[in-house]
């Protein structure tokens, strides 16, 4: 038989040690539950960020300091971000096909001309090296070239080059041609042109640069923007001695008023409402509207005094 001091040794070292793997238990477990919050907090920063990456932005030109800089925006006017503050004139943004960059226009050195940027505004770099205006570029969809205006040649034409500004290409010969459009197969484009005496809208194929006029009005027809599906383009008429923003198909058929009093249409990212400027209250504001009319809502937060609005499409 064990001494009874041993035995009751025994009995506290079991004790203890019982004692131990009930708190190393406790530790464990209130890890495990402290570690499960922190994944779901981190999970739900991750599902934030995710959604505010793919939630479409608007990219926009801003008067509001007097001077022409670049802004961004989500759609719902949240997250009013601004890209550029130099003391020149920068404007007329436009997206490239995978958000990460855009293209401008810019009097920064001296001169109107063609510029890329990241999408935060940083690593900005010149591609047109012209003395006369070059103006309005558009990223093309395959995200190899950008359509822009020129006044090189005597007359407003459409000219293509590479994102490096080189294989320059002059797509339109005569008259004055502006507002060019890519169709979002990257294969045409649309732009507004007086070749037949007024200002007209035409869509043309990239490889034989033929023009074909789509619109036929006594009024001026100007701001030509291809929907995201393909199958319409938005743009801007005086008919009837009021600008507003029209939709037709992508031939130029089923000609449609949108809203009145409006300007410079870009589509939203599911083809079935527009974006576009109109003033209202004695200033000029972002808009968004449905195609049937319906569902006007504001975007632009403040007088920011916006212009030449252009919706990333995720």
């Amino acid at each position: 038989m064990k001494a009874p001091g041993i035995i009751q040794q025994l009995q506290s070292i079991d004790m203890q040690h019982r004692q131990t793997e009930q708190t190393h238990w406790v530790d464990s477990s209130l890890a495990r539950t402290v570690l499960m919050i922190i994944i779901v907090i981190l999970l739900n920063g991750c599902a934030d960020t995710v959604s505010n990456m793919h939630r479409p932005t608007l990219a926009f030109t801003s008067y509001a300091t007097g001077n022409g800089d670049i802004y961004t925006v989500r759609l719902d006017g949240t997250g009013l971000h601004r890209l550029t503050s130099s003391d020149a004139e920068d404007m007329l943004p436009s997206w490239s096909p995978d958000n990460k960059r855009l293209v401008f226009r810019s009097f920064r050195d001296g001169n109107p001309e063609i510029y890329t940027m990241d999408s935060d505004g940083n690593n900005a770099r010149r591609l047109t090296f012209h003395e006369t205006d070059d103006c309005n570029p558009k990223w093309s969809p395959t995200g190899d070239r950008i359509a822009f205006e020129s006044l090189r040649d005597g007359n407003v034409a459409i000219f293509l080059m590479d994102t490096l500004g080189n294989e320059l290409r002059k797509l339109t010969q005569e008259a004055t041609s502006l507002n060019p459009t890519w169709s979002p197969d990257g294969r045409q484009i649309a732009f507004s042109s007086t070749m037949d005496g007024n200002y007209e809208i035409y869509t043309m194929y990239i490889d034989d640069a033929i023009p074909k006029r789509i619109t036929f009005s006594n009024s001026w027809e100007k701001f030509p923007a291809w929907s995201p599906d393909g199958k319409k383009i938005a743009f801007v008429s005086e008919r009837n001695d009021t600008t507003g923003v029209y939709v037709m198909n992508y031939d130029g058929t089923n000609q449609q008023l949108v809203i009145a009093n409006a300007n410079q249409p870009a589509w939203l990212p599911d083809s079935d409402g527009i974006v576009f400027v109109m003033e209202s209250e004695y200033e000029l504001n972002l808009y968004s509207v449905r195609l049937n009319g319906t569902g006007l809502k504001k975007i632009s937060p403040g007088s920011m005094k916006p212009q030449f609005p252009a919706v990333h499409h995720p």
